[in-house]
């Protein structure tokens, strides 16, 4: 990362692999009018555009994830050509009895969906650690 703009590419030893966040619908991430669209203030209108235009998705495994979103979020990632796919879960959502998963079934229901994501991107991606990323993107 650049010491100054977190934005670009610097001299820093630090590294960023940013989460999977894309668009899955009519607008690819680098247009106009998505960028748009990001720039907007959090409302209700924002959401229904979202709903109806954007369609944008986290990488995200919980409880009521779904393999249909995965799909499509796996389509745009090739369609804008990002180099790694990151997605995230958390620790929480693995443990009953807290927000994310009050139940021993919700906690196993987690854990299926992370097969499904695994079922999903098999044969399609490729596991790298972050190192190795690091190393092949720092050329």
């Amino acid at each position: 990362l650049s010491e100054t703009n977190v934005c670009e590419k610097g001299e820093s030893s630090l590294f960023e692999v940013p989460m999977t966040i894309v668009y899955t619908g009519l607008f690819k991430e680098d247009s106009t009018i998505a960028k748009m669209f990001s720039s907007l203030a959090e409302s209700k209108i924002k959401i229904i555009l979202n709903k109806l235009f954007f369609g944008r998705k986290w990488l995200r495994v919980f409880l009521k994830s779904k393999e249909k979103d995965w799909i499509k979020i796996y389509k745009s990632a090739v369609k804008n050509e990002l180099p790694v796919l990151e997605f995230m879960i958390h620790y929480s959502e693995l443990i009953p009895g807290t927000p994310y998963a009050k139940t021993e079934e919700e906690v196993e229901k987690v854990y299926e969906n992370l097969e499904v994501l695994f079922g999903v991107l098999k044969g399609k991606v490729e596991g790298i650690s972050l190192s190795e990323f690091a190393r092949i993107n720092n050329k």
